[in-house]
């Protein structure tokens, strides 16, 4: 397998190589679109693998591609509730402390959600502070 690194910070204009702490180096490189694909100058990957939760939006150079993009983009950030993610993994963390026979605080912290909030216009902060109260209270017992 060829695996190469592509960047998608404006710095990165050619190859970059960084040094790693072992001695080794990296390179990385800036992505390219050519069509509905990413390259990086003579390579065409089959999947782009991304290490970025999206959570400034998707980039254009992202859309639309022919590729297989792991994981998809419909998982960042922008596209997915919190407070989703953190029920299901909620599930999970209960599920796999009860497997260990261990409380399942020790892999979870607790978390709860507040829809009403609007830092913006900073409206719904009593919600938030109520939130933090019970999360509080929780500890104690």
């Amino acid at each position: 397998m060829r695996v190469r690194i592509g960047s998608l910070l404006p710095e990165i204009t050619e190859p970059t190589q960084l040094q790693l702490p072992n001695g080794g180096t990296l390179t990385l490189e800036p992505m390219q679109r050519r069509g509905h694909r990413l390259t990086l100058d003579d390579f065409d990957p089959c999947v782009v693998l991304l290490n970025n939760d999206l959570s400034a939006g998707v980039p254009d150079i992202l859309q639309d591609l022919e590729q297989s993009v792991l994981p998809p983009l419909i998982a960042g950030w922008t596209t997915r509730s919190k407070s989703h993610h953190f029920a299901a993994y909620d599930r999970v963390a209960d599920e796999f402390a009860a497997l260990l026979n261990i409380d399942p605080w020790l892999i979870n912290p607790y978390f709860a959600t507040c829809g009403k909030v609007d830092f913006q216009n900073r409206t719904g902060e009593e919600c938030l502070a109520a939130q933090v109260d019970t999360i509080l209270q929780k500890n104690t017992h």
